[in-house]
C-alpha cells in the first residue's frame, strides 16, 4: 500500500426475505438511529478502516436477492437506485443501504454468483501491472445459506486468479456451513470442471463471534488474510515494490 497500491473496495449486501421484515424489530434490516444493526456495524467497522487507503473513496455498493420496484428480482443491483452503483464514503453507503430498504423488497433466493462476477469483471478488466498496482476487496454481508453453491464456486475459483479478496461477513444465527467451506483453509477450492482455485481469496467471519468486541477487533478479525492475499497474488505476477 505504501508503495502505491490502490485498494479498491466494494460491498454487497443480502436483500433477501430470510432476514426478516425490515419494519420488525427481531428483522437483521431494522434501522433504529439507537442501535445500529449488525449490517451497519459490520460497514462502519471494516469500511472506516479502508477508507484510510482508497484515495477518491467512491466504493460501488450491490445488493442482491431483493425485488425493485420495477418487480424484477435481481441479485445485483446498485444500493443507491442508479446506473452508477459508486457511492461517497461510508457514510454513503449507509445511506444508499437505507434507501434501498425502503423502495427494494426482500425476496430471494441467496445468489452471490453474480456479484462476485461483477467486482471479479471489474478487475480482469484492468492491466495489473508495476505501473499499475491495484487490488480489489468485496465484502458480503449475508444472513444464510448460499443457492447457487456451484456457481458461486465457479466464480471464487475465477476470482483467486485476479486481483481480488472477498470477505464474507456472516450476519445473524443461521447455518454457516457453506460460507465457511468457500474459505478454504485447509485445500484450495475446485469447482465442477475440475479447475483450482489459485490461492485461498475468501475469508469468513460470523459476526456473532465478534459481538461486544471492539470496532477495530472486529475489523481486524475480517480482514486478517488480506495482508497474505496481496502479497501472494503479487509475487505470483512478479509484481513487487520498488526498492527503498
Amino acid at each position: 500500500v505504501y508503495s502505491g497500491c490502490r485498494l479498491n473496495f466494494s460491498v454487497a449486501i443480502d436483500f433477501t426475505a430470510s432476514n426478516g421484515d425490515p419494519s420488525h424489530p427481531s428483522s437483521l434490516h431494522h434501522y433504529d438511529p439507537a442501535q445500529p444493526n449488525q449490517y451497519v456495524q459490520a460497514l462502519m467497522a471494516v469500511g472506516h478502516v479502508l477508507n484510510a487507503y482508497d484515495s477518491d473513496h467512491l466504493y460501488p455498493a450491490l445488493g442482491f436477492g431483493g425485488k425493485l420496484p420495477s418487480g424484477e428480482v435481481s441479485h445485483n443491483f446498485c444500493l443507491n437506485g442508479q446506473v452508477d452503483p459508486h457511492c461517497q464514503g461510508v457514510e454513503g453507503i449507509i445511506a444508499a443501504y437505507q434507501q434501498a430498504l425502503s423502495v427494494v423488497r426482500l425476496a430471494g433466493p441467496t445468489y452471490m454468483a453474480p456479484v462476485i462476477s461483477h467486482v471479479r469483471q471489474l478487475a480482469s478488466g484492468a492491466v495489473l501491472c508495476r505501473e499499475n498496482v491495484f487490488f480489489n476487496i468485496l465484502m458480503i454481508l449475508t444472513d444464510g445459506a448460499i443457492t447457487d453453491l456451484d456457481a458461486t464456486i465457479s466464480e471464487v475459483v475465477a476470482a483467486s486468479f485476479e486481483p481480488v479478496a472477498i470477505i464474507i461477513v456472516g450476519i445473524g444465527e443461521a447455518d454457516f456451513g457453506s460460507m465457511e467451506a468457500l474459505d478454504s483453509d485447509g485445500q484450495l477450492l475446485r469447482d465442477r470442471s475440475g479447475r483450482v482455485a489459485a490461492g485461498d481469496c475468501v475469508q469468513f467471519v460470523r459476526f456473532e463471534k465478534a459481538k461486544g468486541q471492539s470496532p477495530d477487533r472486529l475489523a481486524a478479525d475480517v480482514l486478517r488474510e488480506v495482508p497474505k492475499r496481496v502479497v501472494d497474488l503479487f509475487v505470483s505476477r512478479g509484481i513487487f515494490p520498488p526498492s527503498a
